[in-house]
């Protein structure tokens, strides 16, 4: 079996992918990462489509391009890292029973796609095998308080609520 991952291939969602190829590949599995980021030519889509056998990615915009592609959803899993997900997914106006399978990496994440009226059957997934590349042990003691990120993010999935 040939698995593409389609999804972003830097920070935790590359380190995350990058491992599952590694443990993949002892299982007989090949697996690739290809990034949503990145441009294809027809003759690659073309040559992509027929190289895998499954695409996993998220349920956001990317089914959407990838059917756009001509990858059939009976050959797109899905699976759910954060609650816009499904929103992205919704406003694409998607079709979940059609994909071959749909996961999310948390029990709120399933509850939730079925609190908003996602009938598919979701798995739970553990999100990654390889953790070492984020390990840090827990500070003993605290010396100084900073705040680094934006100072307010609309959430979406709850009527654009400040998540600040």
């Amino acid at each position: 079996m040939k698995v593409c991952f389609y999804t972003e291939p830097t920070w935790a969602f590359g380190a995350i992918h990058y491992g599952l190829i590694k443990h993949l590949k002892q299982k007989g599995i090949t697996a690739n990462v290809l990034s949503y980021f990145d441009k294809y030519s027809d003759r690659e889509w073309d040559l992509i489509n027929k190289t895998y056998d499954v695409f996993v990615t998220t349920p956001c915009y990317s089914p959407t391009h990838l059917t756009y592609r001509g990858i059939s959803p009976d050959r797109i899993i899905l699976i759910a890292h954060g609650r816009p997900d499904y929103y992205y997914g919704l406003k694409c106006e998607h079709k979940w029973e059609t994909f071959r399978g749909m996961a999310a990496i948390s029990p709120m994440l399933i509850k939730h796609a079925h609190d908003i009226g996602i009938t598919t059957p979701i798995k739970l997934l553990q999100n990654g095998i390889e953790f070492d590349f984020f390990y840090q042990p827990h500070s003993t003691r605290l010396e100084s308080i900073g705040y680094a990120g934006i100072w307010s993010r609309k959430d979406e999935t709850d009527g654009g609520k400040d998540w600040k």
